[in-house]
């Protein structure tokens, strides 16, 4: 009788630690866990009642006394660190020691979620062995903002939101936010971030692209076309609209960026007259002109600039140290940059300018109460120079004269506001080094898109969608994870409890 009575109590210990294991592991199962929770209870109050005599004794007895404010000390002990553990919960500190940030998001990301403000509900809608996975990455974002709410879905019990929401697989993403939506496909950082700028957008900025003066063509099949940098602006939110600027008396009203990229015919001088008026209304330009070393068929274009302080000018510029190989110095490798200037931020890298020509400020933009700001330089003087001898270019024997040419370092990127106005230039001394025959080398289009970015006053874009050489964060597995769990909230209390057990009982024979 007495071994069934001790057996008895030591099913009822395991399904108490059964118990706290399933509510730790197994949180979704809220009906196997409070079933199991209740026939636990339930199994404890049957013994104590089939006990009752034994226990009416220790009742009454001085070391139920001391275990009774034990126990009450051990309660109050748990609340307070159960109300800090809910706080750091809701309220999280990340310190990520790993050399390339392994297991955080990336700065692109941070800057997003910084940035976002309300509440934004992520629902996920995936096979259950899938959850985890999702629930690993998603845990980044929580511990960046704590109003960001999760839900997860089991795909094969919740039919009904795969039809509201046109889930068309395993493993999609909801991401909402007020009356919008943004349907995710894949399950990672870069296609997240991206639906949660989409969602806390006002608007996406509308680019007038001008034609009609031999501009790089948007067609992605062309080499010397721009198609890859305008899907990959497409994918930031940005829209394109492809314009004749001869055909306007003005720019409506409803574009952000008038963007003129590599155009090689003459512009009107009614279409310069347009372009001056809409600065002067607080518009954004974003230009890029290539050296032509024939003739200058830009002077018009060139003065506007002049006017407002930036200057490009007709030449070549030559880097003798940092260039493409077989380029004899006239497609630099710029790895100088102005990174106090917003529209440079955070970026690292080095692009190169196939023929590119030199963007100088002038005493115009001070006069008028301008900022210009110089982005990316060459390196410094004797290794490169601005070239302005025509006839050298053409027969490709470069070399600096003094009083001619200008000395080096040389800027191939300027940018100028007019804060009052509103009124932004960016310039470009070169327009090739985005088309599609360079679409491998992503940081050329990551300067580019940084420059609408801050054109269209939204620094999301500009900080996002980078590439990184970093690796995937380490998301712990189902293995990993029963280790943890057995041992830090099983065995490691238990033996907790059995030391202070026996130093209990030795205390109690003194």
């Amino acid at each position: 009788m007495k071994g069934l009575k001790i057996l008895l109590y030591t099913i009822n210990g395991i399904l108490y630690f059964l118990t706290v294991a399933l509510w730790i592991m197994l949180t979704d199962e809220l009906t196997l866990n409070f079933s199991v929770t209740a026939v636990t209870i339930c199994f404890s109050l049957l013994l104590i009642i089939k006990d009752r005599t034994t226990f009416s004794k220790y009742y009454q007895s001085k070391w139920f006394k001391g275990l009774s404010s034990a126990l009450l000390s051990a309660f109050l002990l748990f609340c307070i660190l159960g109300l800090g553990n809910y706080l750091f919960y809701k309220h999280p500190v990340v310190w990520d020691l790993t050399k390339d940030r392994m297991n955080s998001l990336t700065k692109q990301s941070e800057v997003v979620l910084h940035s976002l403000k309300g509440e934004v509900i992520v629902k996920v809608i995936a096979h259950k062995d899938e959850l985890p996975l999702f629930k690993a990455l998603l845990q980044l974002y929580q511990n960046l903002k704590s109003d960001l709410k999760v839900e997860f879905y089991d795909i094969d019990l919740h039919p009904e939101l795969v039809t509201a929401y046109g889930v068309t697989k395993s493993g999609m993403m909801v991401v909402e936010k007020l009356e919008k939506k943004e349907l995710v496909s894949e399950g990672e950082e870069l296609t997240l971030t991206n639906a949660l700028i989409k969602v806390s957008r006002q608007k996406r900025p509308l680019i007038f692209f001008s034609e009609g003066h031999g501009e790089l063509e948007i067609d992605p099949t062309k080499k010397e076309g721009i198609g890859d940098f305008i899907t990959q602006a497409k994918n930031a939110h940005f829209d394109f609209r492809p314009m004749l600027l001869n055909s306007l008396d003005k720019i409506p009203e409803e574009f952000d960026v008038v963007m003129i990229w590599g155009p090689k015919t003459p512009f009107l001088e009614s279409e310069i007259s347009v372009l001056e008026n809409y600065l002067q209304k607080g518009g954004k330009i974003l230009l890029a002109l290539d050296p032509d070393v024939n003739k200058d068929n830009f002077k018009n274009l060139r003065e506007l600039l002049l006017k407002k302080g930036l200057e490009i000018q007709n030449s070549l510029v030559v880097d003798r140290v940092s260039f493409v190989n077989g380029s004899n110095g006239t497609i630099p490798i710029v790895k100088s940059f102005n990174t106090s200037h917003p529209l440079i931020g955070p970026f690292e890298g080095q692009v190169f300018f196939p023929l590119a020509a030199a963007v100088n400020k002038t005493e115009a933009a001070i006069s008028e109460g301008r900022s210009v700001e110089l982005l990316a330089f060459t390196s410094p003087f004797p290794a490169s120079w601005s070239d302005k001898n025509p006839r050298e270019i053409i027969s490709g024997k470069l070399s600096y004269h003094q009083g001619v040419d200008q000395q080096g370092p040389i800027a191939i990127v300027g940018a100028l506001e007019q804060k009052q106005s509103g009124e932004k230039i960016v310039v470009f001394g070169n327009s090739t080094f985005i088309a599609n025959r360079y679409g491998k080398f992503g940081q050329n289009q990551v300067l580019a898109l940084q420059s609408l970015s801050w054109l269209t006053d939204d620094d999301l874009i500009g900080r996002f969608n980078l590439p990184e050489g970093k690796d995937e964060p380490i998301f712990i597995g189902n293995t990993q994870i029963s280790v943890i769990f057995y041992f830090s909230v099983l065995f490691v209390p238990f033996l907790l409890f059995l030391i202070a057990f026996f130093f209990f009982w030795r205390r109690r024979k003194l």
